[in-house]
Formats: C-alpha cells, structure tokens, sequence
C-alpha cells in the first residue's frame, strides 16, 4: 500500500541556505582582506625603495642645489612635496582606473555567484591615507638626511 510508507523529504530553510552563503563569502572577503594587505605592503616597500633610488640618483642635483644656496630645509620640503604628489598620483589612480579595472575581474570570478553583493567602497583608501601620508613624507626626509650625512664636496665629487 502507498500509504503505509513514509516518503523521505529533505526540507532546508531558506535562512540556514542565506546563512551558509553569508559563512562561504565572509571567507571570500577574509581572503581578499589579506589580498589587499599583502599588495598595500608591496606597495609600501616600492615606493621606499622608488624614492631611496630616485635621491641617491640625484644626489649632485641636490648637493649643486644646496652649493648654490638652497637650505637644506627648502629641499627636504622639495622631496617632500615630490612625495605626496607620487601619493596623490597613486590614489587618484587606484581609486579611479584601479576600480573600473577591478570591476569586472571581480563579477567573472565571485560575482557570478547569487548571493554576492558588489559594493565598491572608497573606505580602505581613505582610512590608510594618513599612514601613506606619514610614509610619504617620512622616506624622501629619511633618505635625504642619510645622504647629506655626507659634505657637499663628497658628493658633488662622487658620482
């Protein structure tokens, strides 16, 4: 008789569904948190290393500007000024091109998925502004003091 046996049914809330979907994205995000952290810190050493190479190049540019009467003050404000340009520059162009870019990267991969949500947000770039700031004017003042250890005839002299 069909009546005496008792179909197995499997029943799943549409809440514990939501809720395994929002565990499963909540890694997605833990994953491209560290992403982003990784590349910040890249980032960070690049331009140390990009303006510890650009002063030591232009070391006699610097020591003739000092020789003909620049203080030292009136370079280190230069160097700094020259800095927070490169950051300015660095910004506008993450958070402009860098998020059209990502855009689309991110809706073939993730995006696809029926329980994402695309939300572009501005807050990491303008929570990490006043360390890049910090580090934009610290590493150009950093590595101006450490070549002007030196007297200006040393370094006019090597090259």
């Amino acid at each position: 008789r069909v009546g005496d046996a008792e179909p197995t049914l499997y029943v799943e809330s549409r809440l514990a569904i939501l809720e395994q979907c929002k565990a499963f994205s909540e890694k997605y995000y833990i994953i491209l948190a560290l992403l982003s952290a990784v590349l910040f810190a890249i980032g960070l050493l690049n331009f140390f290393n990009t303006s510890s190479v650009t002063i030591m190049a232009r070391r006699r540019e610097l020591a003739l500007l000092e020789a003909v009467g620049q203080t030292q003050r009136q370079i280190r404000r230069m160097l700094i000024i020259e800095g927070l340009i490169y950051l300015l520059a660095a910004v506008l162009l993450a958070d402009t091109v860098g998020m059209a870019i990502a855009r689309p990267m991110i809706f073939n991969t993730i995006g696809r998925a029926f329980y994402f949500n695309y939300h572009p947000s501005l807050f990491a770039s303008f929570a990490s502004l006043p360390l890049m700031v910090l580090i934009a004017i610290a590493v150009p003042v950093y590595n101006y003091l450490r070549m002007s250890r030196e007297t200006i005839v040393e370094r006019l002299r090597n090259d």
